[in-house]
Parts: C-alpha cells; structure tokens; sequence
C-alpha cells in the first residue's frame, strides 16, 4: 500500500480531496497509488442494441438507473 486513506464526504474521496472516479490531473495524489491510466474495455454494438450511454460516474449521482 501507498498510504494514505480514503474517506467519505459525500462522495468517497481520496486523502479527503480526489472523489474515487476521478484521477487525470492530480499528480499530487500519485504518491498515494492514484493513477491517471484509464481502465479501458471494448464491447461490439450490433442491431440488437437499443442505445449506448458515455457518461462520467457523476451522471449517477443525479441520474437513478431507471431513468
């Protein structure tokens, strides 16, 4: 581990700053295993999709699932 710690504060946040989903531009926090790589995954749309949501995590903070 890298120390540090993470808290909640409405959002779970890093050392009480960086909120969890977010890590470009916080070199700050490198230290502590915060890293700015992004996790990356490939999926094929076909016809049989309805629709393709790209959103932040912070779009679920005001957006429920249902809607």
């Amino acid at each position: 581990a890298a120390g540090g710690h993470v808290i909640f504060a409405g959002c779970w946040r890093v050392q009480g700053d960086l909120a969890v989903s977010r890590a470009f531009g916080d070199c700050h926090l490198k230290r502590f295993g915060v890293s700015a790589e992004p996790e990356i995954a490939l999926y094929e749309v076909t016809p049989k999709d309805a629709f393709l949501v790209l959103a932040s995590d912070g779009l679920w903070d005001v957006v429920g699932e249902v809607q």
